[in-house]
């Protein structure tokens, strides 16, 4: 083979290979900078395009790969058309309804939400072992605001004083709630603790995601709607026991709301009327439903076990 040919053999076999390649990574790529770098979909897009140049390019390097010799015309466009064909497919595979499932496997369990999970868990197990908390609002809702704030900091790489900021929103929302409402369990249930939480972490979330006042109010209404009549029932009394995953639910649930309001869905009953309709619904919970552990999960066979298992105490039940 002469040393022109032998170049352009290697040439086209590189080609080949960027060409599958790039089919295979572009798509991953557009959702790594939408989902990772907060980069637009218009933006995400145009790379898209362009990659899809390249694509093309490739495919026609491809089909000379497959006919170096070009003498057959019919063979070098099967081998243009079965890249073509071929990245066309994978268009429809990661940019059709799977895009969800790769979004939920790449960001979701394996990214934002995972870190959710795991910084929220961890706040209330330091709480349950009598460390050192804040109260955000209450000890027992403790998981969910730090949940959503660091699953943020390290998603978008917040500096120290964004996080000071997403504190201050999320606190603006909480004082309002508690001076129109409440926060505790024992006044308001679990609605009052985990929701008013669930709620500030999902303002703070938009505010600090660059959305405006209102949409952080849009989220704070959403988030506190999705868990009004939610009971405080900790089983024997302690702040473990569903209180815990709860505040994972809060966590989930603030992200949930703060993307809706992003996207510019509202919630139609207002912030200010949310809370006063958890302000009613709180004050028509009984009182087994408040923080006593005599009702709900706490009043389960399996939950008076712990009970007299913990403190060797009977419980009534009405």
């Amino acid at each position: 083979m002469a040393k022109k040919e032998l170049k352009l053999s290697w040439l086209l076999c590189g080609s080949f290979i960027v060409s599958v390649g790039s089919s295979l990574l572009w798509p991953l790529t557009t959702i790594y900078m939408h989902n990772y770098l907060g980069q637009s979909l218009t933006t995400a897009g145009i790379v898209l395009f362009i990659n899809s140049l390249a694509l093309i390019a490739g495919s026609y390097l491809g089909g000379r790969m497959y006919d170096k010799d070009r003498k057959n015309a019919r063979r070098w466009l099967l081998g243009a058309l079965f890249l073509s064909t071929s990245a066309v497919f994978l268009l429809i595979f990661f940019n059709g309804w799977p895009t969800f499932a790769v979004l939920l496997l790449l960001d979701n369990f394996g990214g934002g939400i995972a870190i959710t999970i795991e910084n929220s868990l961890a706040t209330n197990e330091v709480n349950a072992a009598m460390g050192l908390i804040c109260a955000t609002p209450t000890a027992g809702s403790s998981g969910t605001i730090p949940g959503v704030l660091f699953a943020l900091q390290k998603k978008r790489g917040l500096t120290t004083d964004q996080m000071v900021a997403f504190l201050f929103c999320a606190s603006a929302f909480g004082m309002v709630t508690a001076n129109n409402a409440m926060i505790a369990g024992a006044t308001g249930g679990c609605q009052a603790e985990v929701g008013s939480a669930s709620g500030m972490a999902a303002a703070a979330a938009v505010e600090i995601c660059g959305g405006s006042p209102t949409q952080a109010a849009e989220a704070f209404a959403m988030a506190l709607s999705n868990l009004l009549g939610l009971v405080c029932d900790p089983v024997a009394g302690l702040v473990e026991i569903p209180c815990v995953k709860r505040n994972v639910v809060g966590s989930v649930n603030a992200l949930a709301a703060a993307d809706m309001a992003l996207a510019g869905l509202e919630n139609k009953i207002p912030a200010d009327e949310v809370i006063l309709a958890m302000k009613r619904i709180g004050k028509r919970l009984p009182a087994q439903l408040r923080e006593t552990g005599l009702g709900g999960l706490a009043a389960t066979p399996t939950g008076i076990k712990m009970k007299l298992k913990i403190f060797g105490e009977e419980l009534e039940l009405d």
